[in-house]
């Protein structure tokens, strides 16, 4: 267990800490696995009155990283970078070990199809991505992508369109034979039974409306465009404090495409946008659950993606991991900030940007750059990126 003392609001920036009119501890307990906080008020002195203000962390798991427990003494403190930085280092799941380059990426092995991910067609193995990344690149480069990638959200978007065409092309003359079907039928039988035409009149719309419903596999494709559209713009502040970011990059060997690439002082991250329904949980285990089935896959896909983005950089020289995220959309979350086994982060859309940017830092600004520059070279985007008042 370890703990440490921190400054209330109210004391100024070079204050006294011995003056300070609150005492805010802070620290990680390892018996119950979580962040614990605790506010007391030193004005009051009574034996009658508690000057136990707030204390948080008293149970298994109740704040699984340090966001949540900034969150829950917001009102009287505020973490400084310094500890914050210690109290991530002292979870011992709060700041995993993000994926490295490795000559062989074969750890979990080829994800499998996710509901608006793309499939790989064959396994990529890290040397042969390394030998071709250039070349594949710059061949399936699209006509839409500018100095930031492609534009958010667009691979989810023809997807949707190519399935909801592929749909419309059976649906369409089911739904006329239908129809036609259930106007004969009525009419023969309107000329003896009225009340039997009324009702195969209501069964043929109900058929009618089955056969030509649009199936959730295919709507999930437009969710998650407009997921990626919204997370874009919930990390867009972030360009102006030195991140640079990169939206819908398609990788190599495969129909997988990363959905937003983050690069800043804080590191590289791979942001993998979802749009669900279902209530979204990360158990004690470190699981995934989307409502009472388990998100393996899409865990697997989100670690698989950050591994292959790390062989990609691979080439600069540079030793630094890639921290995989899943943001999720439409449902809420137990926790703000949650980690699902083998150390992918799950966050709040809300929350995605405090995450991103938060200290410690570990990438200089030349890094950053070599960083930057090996994204822009790999996949044949301008030299120069533009800013956002460029557009």
């Amino acid at each position: 267990m370890t703990s440490y003392k921190i400054v209330c609001r109210d004391c100024p920036p070079d204050g006294d800490l011995p003056e300070c009119p609150y005492l805010v501890m802070v620290g990680w307990d390892d018996d119950l696995d979580t962040y614990w906080g605790r506010v007391q008020d030193l004005r009051i002195t009574s034996a009658k009155a508690s000057n136990l203000l707030v204390e948080v962390g008293t149970e298994p798991h109740q704040l699984p990283s340090v966001h949540a427990l900034q969150e829950a003494i917001d009102n009287h403190a505020l973490i400084p970078d310094d500890v914050w930085g210690y109290l991530e280092r002292d979870g011992r799941r709060d700041a995993p070990e993000p994926p490295s380059f490795s000559p062989a990426l074969a750890g979990l092995g080829e994800p499998a199809e996710d509901d608006d991910d793309f499939e790989p067609r064959e396994p990529v193995a890290a040397v042969a991505l390394s030998d071709r990344v250039d070349a594949v690149l710059r061949d399936r480069r699209s006509s839409v992508v500018g100095a930031h990638g492609g534009v958010p959200g667009a691979s989810a978007l023809a997807e949707y369109r190519r399935q909801m065409r592929r749909h419309l092309s059976t649906a369409v003359p089911k739904v006329l034979m239908v129809v036609l079907g259930t106007f004969a039928l009525a009419v023969i039988a309107f000329q003896f039974l009225p009340l039997l035409a009324l009702a195969i009149a209501v069964g043929g719309a109900g058929l009618a409306w089955k056969a030509g419903r649009v199936p959730d596999r295919v709507s999930a494709w437009r969710r998650g465009a407009r997921g990626e559209r919204t997370t874009a713009k919930l990390l867009a502040p972030l360009e102006r404090h030195g991140f640079t970011i990169f939206h819908d990059l398609n990788l190599p060997g495969g129909r997988v495409n990363i959905d937003h690439l983050v690069i800043g002082p804080t590191g590289i991250w791979t942001i993998d946008s979802k749009a669900w329904r279902n209530r979204t949980v990360v158990d004690k285990d470190g699981r995934l659950w989307r409502g009472r089935a388990p998100a393996d896959h899409t865990v697997r896909i989100a670690w698989w993606e950050a591994e292959q983005v790390a062989t990609l950089f691979s080439a600069t020289g540079i030793d630094v991991g890639v921290n995989p995220v899943l943001v999720v959309h439409g449902t809420p979350l137990k926790a703000l900030e949650a980690i699902a086994d083998p150390g992918v982060r799950v966050i709040a859309p809300d929350y995605l940007a405090a995450v991103v940017s938060r200290p410690p830092a570990t990438l200089w600004p030349n890094e950053a750059e070599a960083m930057v520059e090996r994204v822009r070279v790999v996949f044949g985007l301008p030299a120069r990126p533009r800013s956002s008042t460029d557009v």
